[in-house]
């Protein structure tokens, strides 16, 4: 987690140091910062890497970013004063910075609660940090020349597109790809009678009938009032068709029968009409994507939108689409929901998690497949 919590805070610096010229700003404590000490925080995966968005000259690392610019030579461009500004408070001198304040904790929207009240550095911490780039004075310092970017266009690109080679191979090859075994496993499920009657999902749909079922969720019921996913579809149908007891959204063989389900639609487009009673909830799902929350302060649009393409250390940001939802999660070691996925990423921001199933996860959900609609479904997918 602290690894992707690290990429969102890449956001950072897309306006170079050298080019804002931010006000001095006084140290925040009497003891002075210890460059030996700010060259270790930098590094930490835990507090924030710099390597996550820039080339440094530290070459004992492998990988280093290349959102913003290089920070060879960054202090003999700018003053500790200057630089102690930009960790503190970046909006303060360019109110369109994406750069989080690394020390301020007032305008935060649901933080965490283990967080609340924290800031990203210490006061001594941004000290340190303020130190040890003070040192960096050699422009013609090596660091590693950045990879190019992902050319953006405003297609919709699916996150497979953004995988290395490696990881993108076992996502195509079902033989290898890890995620056909909850495949297999759902194949089974929709076959065992689950009701009191001994009726099974194969009773009433048989294989060859499948196919467009998943591709037509999420999408907005009437009956419900407000938006259904195919989670709360497949319980739906077990309670009332089956009169079997559900699932639970994040059980193993929800994801086995949803993961079945959805490689049955495989290669079709999702069906989202977004008009009508619809409309709402498409518009809060658009809101989230867009709204900053967290310890970090970023939005989900600040990364999949804005930064779509760049190289954050070793991986390249997605655009964040579901297609290849449920996925199986290498870091995790398991099949993985697209709810899941979201209060993950809400966790790596530094904020509260919704609910798997929440009215606001589904309505991101819907806004999503509505972004992704021309994407064809691609699970299940393989992501690090």
């Amino acid at each position: 987690m602290l690894r992707f919590r690290l990429a969102l805070l890449c956001c950072l610096l897309c306006v170079p140091w050298a080019a804002a010229q931010p006000a001095e700003l006084a140290p925040l404590t009497s003891v002075p910062g210890d460059p030996a000490r700010g060259r270790a925080v930098v590094r930490d995966a835990g507090k924030a890497s710099c390597l996550i968005c820039h080339a440094m000259p530290i070459p004992e690392e492998p990988d280093h970013g290349a959102i913003g610019p290089s920070l060879a030579g960054i202090g003999s461009r700018a003053g500790p004063g200057a630089l102690r500004r930009r960790l503190v408070d970046p909006a303060a001198d360019n109110p369109g910075s994406v750069m989080p304040a690394y020390h301020r904790v007032d305008g935060r929207e649901r933080v965490l609660s283990r967080l609340r009240g924290q800031p990203i550095y210490t006061a001594q911490e941004v000290e340190d940090v303020v130190a040890y780039l003070a040192t960096l004075t050699d422009p013609a310092a090596p660091v590693p020349s950045p990879s190019p970017a992902v050319p953006e266009d405003g297609a919709a690109r699916s996150g497979a597109f953004y995988l290395g080679a490696a990881t993108r191979r076992l996502q195509e090859d079902e033989f290898l790809n890890p995620g056909m075994f909850a495949v297999d496993r759902g194949r089974e499920l929709f076959h065992r009678p689950a009701g009191d009657d001994g009726r099974a999902c194969a009773t009433c749909h048989d294989d060859g009938s499948i196919g467009a079922m998943a591709a037509r969720y999420p999408r907005y019921e009437a009956a419900r009032r407000g938006i259904v996913d195919l989670a709360g579809a497949i319980d739906a149908m077990r309670r009332d068709k089956l009169g079997a007891p559900p699932l639970g959204r994040e059980s193993e063989d929800m994801l086995a029968l949803s993961a079945f389900l959805a490689w049955a639609a495989k290669g079709q487009r999702r069906d989202v009409d977004i008009e009508g009673p619809a409309r709402p909830f498409f518009e809060q799902g658009r809101e989230f994507f867009a709204t900053r929350r967290g310890q970090l302060n970023l939005a989900c649009a600040q990364c999949h939108d804005a930064l779509a393409g760049a190289k954050l250390r070793g991986d390249k940001i997605s655009q964040g689409q579901i297609d290849g939802f449920p996925i199986y999660r290498l870091m995790w070691r398991s099949m993985a929901s697209v709810h899941r996925m979201f209060a993950w990423c809400n966790t790596a921001l530094g904020a509260e998690p919704f609910a798997s199933g929440s009215p606001e996860y589904l309505a991101l959900e819907f806004y999503l497949a509505w972004r992704g609609r021309d994407l064809p479904v691609a699970a299940p997918g393989v992501r690090r």
